[in-house]
């Protein structure tokens, strides 16, 4: 018997089910699964094998990410914590290339076939496919009539953002839980007799659990969906018992049929309970090694690890590590934390805080270790932000040709620059640095440090233009709405005290909804007497039949000469849905805006979309002219350019517009592009769209004036050309910047190599092109060499000068790995030429700093991984110098390259390379250990060497591989 998990609408289709239902009362009568209320610690560990494997089509494509299927093992633990059942992943990956099974016929029985297809003994089997149409995943019940066991998910249904219950869910049919709303009758084809609101019957009727509430299904029935956006319930239905109450479904319950998707997370006691009886009665053979208390299971009992004559700690992720490390310490147990124990003598429970300084803002932390991992300064437990004086902590202070630890009034008052407090003078401490925008004054929402929201990352878009600053904040949340996203506008102009307006209020559930990522891609034109913004949301889902998940939409606000609503809001004037939507388009991911001759337009990129082949990406033009009347349509590039997007292309994942004189650009990359030769070539498209002549319609067929395909000048050099654009428009002349990546050799795909500028410059001369100016921007000496520099990329020109700014959110400062920096190049007689390094002032680990860049009369930089006074993410802004042209050597410094190993030093702590691969690089492997946040597939995550969005054992063998200490 097996249940399936419908894909396009969130349901199930059942087959079999009557009988593994009829199975399971005949169990429970004879007294089977029946199992102590024990709790995790009194309960023997069970570790089940996994065997996946990966269905692609016969030429071997869209099989899919090895990382997410562990990252779905991951999930699948945390779910099944509590009755401690740990799984993980048996042997290596089994790859069945076939059209047949790729794009599998579920409702035909091929299922059965594809379960015989090298099935592991011993083992759950989940088999991956690229497409099941009309469901997501399913799992046999364990019954003997049928032979052919395991467990089917849908590629677009494993681990994603927005669905990481399907595979729980799944496993739970595996080890014999039924759906929540068994029997109801507001679902069709749904046999069993119907549950009581009042659980009377609870252990004869509905999913045969009772403590799970009684459950009406998926809709009401009135046909709407039965949770908004938001998880909460939208209509009431009435006992079918007759009681006259109301249903109060179990909406979070893993077995439901709750959309969407990630409203699910959670299973019940008495569920865990059957799901553990079942594991050891049906589905796991206790003499096999390794299933019962077997030594190696894969999932660790991370503790406390002390060295009492040292006064050191750090978590270990075992005992034996602990030990491995240094054979005098002292693991204190599982479920310990060097947090909770009092950091002198470690080995006493404690729990009190002390005060913390990071840079000027003193913060309460749970003990030294949690302020160390902050670089901050410590003073003490049972100390209070009253006794702490960040202000007087001495730091770096710069001179003309010196660097010297003082006070900051002592540095003000010697001429000097000050750092900030506890920073230190290194080689490069006194290039020129950026000033902190101050984000406090800003009054932005803080995180609640008690939710579980996940960071803000405030600066994942920035747009200035003139003294308009658009900010965005795409993970910005609460506990009952998290990720729903934020954006801001600030006139930089307008004092001490900047104005600052927000786009959408939090409370408006037309915009802000679960997930949805307000403020990932933002653009903004101001001309004249009026100004327009463009925001995207490419999470938004679609409340409708099929449901679409993560399918995106995008939000135009107009203004006239400045932001200036009397309520601190700016509502949209046009809301732009995706017009062709489907599942994980990722639509408005970028976006870009224009004003022209009678209104704006903007581009926006949907760079999943499959327009033209699976996740080809697609783009939208959307035009406000009177004539328009505010249309969207994709532009078809295959009509236009012979060499067109194809499968994996992601075209529309970075976006640019301007407007030339009575010329509006549109530049559109596919950095994915394959162009025959080098994987991952990529490629910009570049077009002219014609002026509206009034009363012309501009409903398709799209037109184009002209037409320029750009692509990466040597494909075996340069990759993922097109990562990166912008356009800029130069008193009538256009010009366009483009980031990409450096190969290590022609079939290089991935994201190793440093980063890269190149600008091209449009000339309207016959025949129209547009030519490469030199030399490429690069800083040869820009460290790490991998996934570097031209994340972001901008142009202006500023007191006469052509300036280009590229970001590097990964690159090194002196011995800290990865806070970030920003490059500025000058335009000089036709050739580029390298100014200067802008660093953060208060710069930290990992921040990300130059992931995001804006400039006109002022630097701004965004760094949404940064942690600032609370805040989650940061800007910073600085005026730009009256000289940009250093007096300096045109030949590079000779820098050490920082080997990605070297993650911390004895001295100064994580994130503070020194040269030396030893046992300080150990514990912070073992110290910042996990799953990284939601944020790794941005801004990337500090200790994970290896690139799979989490610190472990494969990244601490990285380490003691190369271990020179």
């Amino acid at each position: 018997m097996m249940e399936s998990h419908v894909h396009a609408q969130g349901g199930c289709v059942t087959i079999g089910g009557e009988e593994a239902y009829q199975y399971t009362l005949e169990k429970i009568a004879r007294g089977g699964w029946d199992v102590p209320e024990v709790g995790r610690d009194g309960l023997p560990k069970i570790c089940i094998p996994i065997t996946c494997h990966i269905v692609r089509f016969s030429d071997g494509s869209e099989g899919i990410p090895e990382e997410r299927i562990d990252l779905a093992i991951e999930n699948l633990n945390i779910d099944f914590e509590s009755v401690n059942m740990e799984f993980f992943r048996e042997g290596d990956f089994v790859f069945l290339d076939s059209n047949q099974f790729a794009e599998i016929d579920v409702f035909g029985g091929e299922w059965e076939t594809l379960f015989q297809q090298s099935p592991v003994e011993g083992t759950v089997n989940v088999w991956f496919v690229p497409e099941a149409p009309g469901i997501c995943g399913l799992g046999t019940f364990p019954i003997p009539e049928f032979p052919n066991q395991g467990i089917l998910m849908v590629n677009d249904c494993t681990a994603t953002a927005s669905n990481r219950s399907t595979f729980s869910h799944e496993f739970g049919h595996y080890f014999n839980l039924f759906h929540t709303f068994r029997g109801s009758p507001l679902v069709p084809d749904n046999p069993g007799p119907e549950e009581c609101v009042d659980g009377s019957n609870c252990e004869t009727a509905g999913d045969l659990i009772c403590d799970t509430n009684a459950d009406f299904g998926r809709t009401c029935s009135n046909g709407n969906f039965a949770a908004n956006g938001q998880c909460q319930l939208t209509c009431n239905e009435l006992d079918p018992c007759g009681s006259g109450d109301f249903y109060d479904p179990p909406l979070r319950n893993l077995m439901s049929y709750t959309i969407p998707q990630r409203c699910r997370s959670e299973f019940t006691a008495e569920q865990l309970a059957r799901m553990r009886a079942v594991a050891l009665d049906e589905r796991v053979d206790p003499g096999i090694p390794g299933n019962i208390d077997y030594p190696d299971c894969l999932v660790s009992e991370e503790g406390a690890c002390c060295n009492i004559e040292e006064g050191t700690c750090f978590n270990a992720a075992n005992s034996s590590l602990c030990t491995l490390v240094n054979s005098n310490n002292t693991f204190m147990g599982a479920g310990t934390s060097c947090l909770t124990l009092e950091w002198g003598t470690c080995n006493a429970p404690d729990g009190e805080q002390g005060a913390c300084c990071i840079g000027i803002d003193c913060l309460l932390v749970s003990g030294f270790a949690e302020c160390v991992s902050r670089s901050g300064v410590y003073f003490g437990n049972n100390t209070n932000c009253t006794v702490a004086d960040c202000e007087a902590i001495p730091g770096g202070c710069c001179f003309s040709d010196d660097c010297q630890v003082l006070s900051e009034d002592v540095c003000i008052a010697s001429d000097g620059t000050f750092l900030g407090p506890n920073s230190i003078c290194t080689s490069g401490a006194c290039e020129d640095v950026a000033v902190l925008l101050p984000i406090p004054q800003l009054n932005l929402t803080p995180i609640d440090p008690d939710s579980d929201v996940p960071d803000g990352y405030l600066g994942n878009a920035i747009d200035l233009d003139d003294s308009q600053l658009l900010i965005g904040a795409m993970g910005s949340g609460t506990s009952d709405k998290p990720n729903t996203g934020a954006a801001y506008v600030l006139d930089l102009d307008s004092g001490n005290a900047p104005t600052l307006l927000s786009f959408g209020r939090p409370d408006d559930d037309s915009i802000s909804q679960i997930g949805d990522f307000f403020g990932c891609a933002l653009d903004q034109d101001f001309s004249g007497n009026s100004g327009a913004a463009i925001i995207g949301a490419y999470k938004r889902d679609y409340f409708e039949i099929p449901y679409k998940v993560d399918a995106g939409i995008a939000y135009v606000y107009t203004t006239g000469e400045s932001w200036n609503n009397d309520d601190g809001y700016e509502s949209p004037a046009h809301v732009i849905e995706n017009p062709t939507r489907s599942s994980y388009d990722y639509f408005g991911y970028d976006v870009a805006i224009g004003q022209s001759r009678g209104g704006y337009s903007a581009v926006i990129g949907s760079p999943r979309a499959n327009s033209t082949g699976s996740d080809s990406g697609a783009v939208f033009w959307f035009d406000d002219s009177s004539e328009c009347a505010g249309s969207a349509e994709r532009i078809p590039l295959e009509n236009y350019f012979p060499d067109s997007p194809g499968p994996l292309s992601y075209c529309g994942q970075a976006v640019a517009m301007c407007v030339s004189g009575v010329k509006t650009w549109a530049a559109i990359s596919a950095p994915g592009h394959d162009d025959g030769a080098s994987l991952n070539a990529g490629t910009v498209y570049v077009l002219q769209k014609p002026l509206l002549v009034p009363g012309q319609s501009c409903v398709p067929p799209f037109e184009l004036a002209s037409q320029f395909q750009i692509s990466s000048p040597d494909p075996t050099l340069y990759k993922q050309f097109g990562r990166s654009v912008d356009l800029y428009d130069d008193n009538g002349t256009p010009y366009l910047i483009v980031g990409a990546l450096l190969r290590q050799d022609p079939n290089d795909a991935s994201n190793q190599g440093s980063g890269v500028a190149l600008v091209y410059k449009y000339s309207g001369n016959f025949p129209p092109k547009w030519t490469r100016m030199n030399p490429v921007l690069v800083q040869l000496d820009t460290q790490p060499l991998y996934d570097n520099c031209g994340e972001s990329v901008t142009l202006t020109r500023h007191d006469g000068d052509l300036l280009a700014m590229v970001g590097c959110p990964s690159a090194n400062v002196d011995s800290m790995i990865s806070p970030g920096a920003v490059l500025l190049f000058k335009e000089n007689g036709g050739e580029w030429e390298y100014s200067m390094k802008v660093v953060a002032r208060n710069r930290q680990p990992a921040a990300s700093f130059g992931y995001e860049v804006a400039i006109d009369d002022k630097i701004v930089v965004g760094a949404p991984n940064a942690s600032i006074g609370g805040s989650s993410g940061g800007v910073y802004v600085d005026e730009l110098p009256n000289s940009l042209l250093a007096d300096r050597d045109s030949s590079r410094d000779e820098v050490v390259p920082v080997d990605l190993a070297d993650l911390g030093s004895e001295s100064e702590g994580i994130g503070h390379a020194d040269g030396v691969i030893g046992l300080a690089d150990v514990r912070a492997v073992i110290d910042i250990w996990g799953v990284c946040d939601h944020g790794c597939d941005y801004f990337g995550c500090h200790g994970d060497l290896n690139g799979d969005c989490r610190v472990d054992s494969a990244d601490l063998l990285i380490v003691l591989s190369k271990w020179n200490d």
